[in-house]
């Protein structure tokens, strides 16, 4: 019915699904990542651009202009995916993006909502969400598994969102900020078999 996890106790003490690692055996192959991102337009009439981004030792590095957002993103071809990075962000939101050319989504870390949003951009329809005691600054481990037509996301290896999700094979994975400084580090994708 879903992919198996572990389950373990949390710092109160409650029982949580967790990342298992037996889940690593259905990685076929590691995808590479880019020396830098591209830049998807966040306005449908004007093909403006709401950031400046750049790379740092271990991943990239966006500050939004004030009242913006921007995506950047990686073309590739994954009909499952597994995408994994320590996530800091200093916005209103930031996180991980992921789309199959057609639909897209945003899975945003809100600081100050204490929350994990999936919305879809550009109008950033909500699709779902889970409260989580988040903090500005400082850094999360993000995990997504998307397997056909289904999302699995864990923060620091507990399953915080899991569900359906419209999307096919996924061919752009990236970074999304709104309203800050997002900062995503040690950054690793693997298609699923």
């Amino acid at each position: 019915l879903s992919l198996p996890k572990e389950l373990r106790r949390n710092s109160e003490g409650a029982l949580r699904a967790c990342y298992t690692p037996l889940l690593e055996k259905l990685r076929l192959k590691e995808i590479p990542l880019p020396e830098k991102l591209e830049l998807i337009p966040n306005s449908f009439a004007w093909h403006t651009y709401g950031g400046k981004w750049m790379k740092t030792a271990d991943g990239f590095r966006v500050t939004t202009t004030e009242w913006d957002y921007q995506i950047a993103t990686q073309t590739i071809e994954a009909p499952s995916l597994e995408l994994r990075a320590a996530v800091t962000v200093d916005a209103v939101g930031g996180g991980l993006y992921i789309s199959d050319g057609t639909k897209r989504y945003v899975l945003s870390v809100e600081p100050d909502k204490n929350r994990l949003l999936v919305a879809a951009p550009h109008d950033f329809t909500y699709v779902m969400a889970r409260q989580y005691p988040f903090r500005r600054h400082q850094t999360y481990d993000l995990r997504v598994i998307v397997m056909d037509g289904n999302i699995e996301i864990y923060v620091q290896d507990e399953l915080l969102v899991q569900g359906g999700l419209e999307i096919g094979t996924v061919t752009q994975w990236g970074i999304f900020c709104d309203r800050g400084t997002t900062i995503a580090e040690n950054i690793s994708l693997f298609e699923l078999e």
